[in-house]
């Protein structure tokens, strides 16, 4: 009787001071794998492919690819004669449930297409809208996966811009081959990773400023018609923090441009009226676009 008395009193003794000791070792490896891993930049993994049953559609909007001189350039518009007026409209920074929407019906009813940077964790979040904008007709492009403004190692920059590629793709059925630096900035190291894969960077020439939300739409409409040209790339955003003035400016956009006799076509259109350009590559972009003699594309 005394022994089991005394085998209970060491159990009672024992267990929690072994439940202590394993409670401090679960909490240790917990929290070392937490902070262990919070700093570490983004790693890119390639997707593994899987086979597809049935290949799809090919649209008009498809990606094709970069003529030579485009590939690994930076432009900011497409140098026209005067007479030519003709205008590329892009976004930046969603799809956002809300601005993309009601962007992208502003362009319906106005039957325009446009070209559309997104970003990847926007994209991640939203494929339902990513489906939508390539189902209207539009272009997509690459804006980086979290639209970061500071350096980063070639690693880095693969990572932000591969991945949001391969969500695109995997959303899509389709890889872009257009790549605007968040900011514009060029020296980041994404826009030197994405001339390094022939990719085309596109900035701008006509600034909406919508960005700072303090702007009214006619503020927005001024800042755009300030540097409209022929030729030109202006630049808008679907994503952020408040879109509201873009999308009750950008009627009144569309409304005066089409005053000024201009048409509106999307990046990879507006490539193709580089008159130096090969006539095969031209007759395989957007066929319902007219094509009037054009100068060649002012890069740098």
């Amino acid at each position: 009787m005394l022994a089991d008395r005394q085998l209970l009193l060491k159990l009672i003794t024992i267990v929690p001071i072994g439940a202590a000791f394993f409670g401090f070792v679960a909490g240790f490896f917990f929290h070392w794998n937490i902070f262990s891993h919070a700093n570490k930049p983004l790693a890119y993994k390639p997707p593994v492919a899987e086979p597809s049953a049935k290949p799809s559609p090919v649209l008009e909007n498809t990606p094709k690819p970069l003529p030579e001189s485009y590939k690994g350039k930076v432009f900011m518009n497409v140098a026209l004669a005067p007479s030519q007026k003709v205008v590329a409209l892009t976004f930046d920074d969603g799809p956002l449930g809300g601005p993309s929407e009601k962007i992208l019906k502003i362009l319906k009813d106005n039957n325009i297409k446009a070209t559309f940077f997104l970003i990847g964790r926007n994209a991640q979040a939203n494929p339902g809208l990513v489906k939508k904008i390539y189902a209207d007709g539009h272009v997509i492009g690459n804006h980086s996966w979290s639209h970061p403004y500071n350096r980063h190692t070639r690693a880095g920059a693969q990572a932000e811009i591969e991945k949001t590629s391969d969500i695109i793709a995997s959303i899509t059925g389709v890889r872009p081959n257009l790549f605007r630096p968040p900011g514009g900035l060029m020296h980041t190291g994404l826009a030197e990773y994405a001339k390094s894969q022939k990719m085309g960077i596109v900035l701008w020439s006509a600034d909406s400023v919508d960005y700072r939300t303090r702007n009214s739409p006619a503020r927005l409409i001024r800042n755009i018609f300030k540097s409209v040209k022929p030729g030109g790339i202006i630049l808008m955003h679907d994503g952020g923090i408040r879109r509201a003035n873009t999308s009750e400016a950008l009627p009144m956009v569309i409304k005066r441009l089409r005053q000024e006799s201009y048409k509106f076509v999307t990046l990879p259109a507006l490539i193709a009226m580089d008159s130096k350009l090969p006539k095969k590559y031209i007759a395989h972009i957007n066929k319902s676009v007219d094509k009037p003699k054009m100068v060649t594309a002012k890069t740098f």
